[in-house]
């Protein structure tokens, strides 16, 4: 793990992604701290989305996070960015905030290394980190079938639960 301050266009190329997808939706926004002057946000990126995206689709990006009051970011907050595969957290300060956009200055980012743990499952499911948490995954068509938590042992229960039960 290297704390690195990288210029945006260098973090990572990402393939071509629709607006829809590069939008970072307000329940993804959490404050951490709000002080008596300035707030600090934490924000998990959507799957996909890298700080070159933020940078240069900003408009696309921030748009419904703006147009809640709550949690529209504004000039001199602290923001956390949180990339979906948690490849890298990345720490900046909000320089512009408009209804629609948000401009942040250059980030400081940290690399982290790979999960490398083998998280367990069966023929039916599986078991997967996302959003912060593990979930489990019907093997068939990829689909959640249950919400992150933040225990393993916990989706291990929840993955038991999905099975039929006989009842006597």
């Amino acid at each position: 793990m290297e704390n690195v301050t990288v210029p945006t266009s260098e973090v990572a190329a990402e393939p071509a992604l629709s607006d829809l997808q590069v939008r970072i939706m307000p329940d993804a926004v959490s404050l951490d701290v709000a002080g008596l002057v300035l707030r600090h946000f934490v924000i998990r990126l959507p799957k996909g989305v890298t700080l070159t995206t933020v940078h240069e689709r900003s408009k696309a990006v921030w748009r419904l996070v703006q147009r809640d009051h709550a949690k529209a970011l504004r000039r001199l907050d602290r923001v956390t960015l949180i990339a979906a595969d948690e490849s890298f957290v990345a720490d900046a300060y909000v320089t512009g905030a408009t209804s629609e956009d948000v401009t942040l200055a250059r980030p400081t980012v940290v690399k982290l290394d790979p999960r490398s743990a083998v998280l367990p499952g069966d023929d039916k499911y599986r078991i997967e980190f996302q959003d912060g948490g593990y979930c489990v995954i019907r093997r068939s068509d990829n689909q959640r079938m249950t919400l992150p938590v933040a225990s393993l042992q916990v989706a291990l229960n929840d993955m038991a639960n999905l099975y039929p039960r006989h009842v006597a």
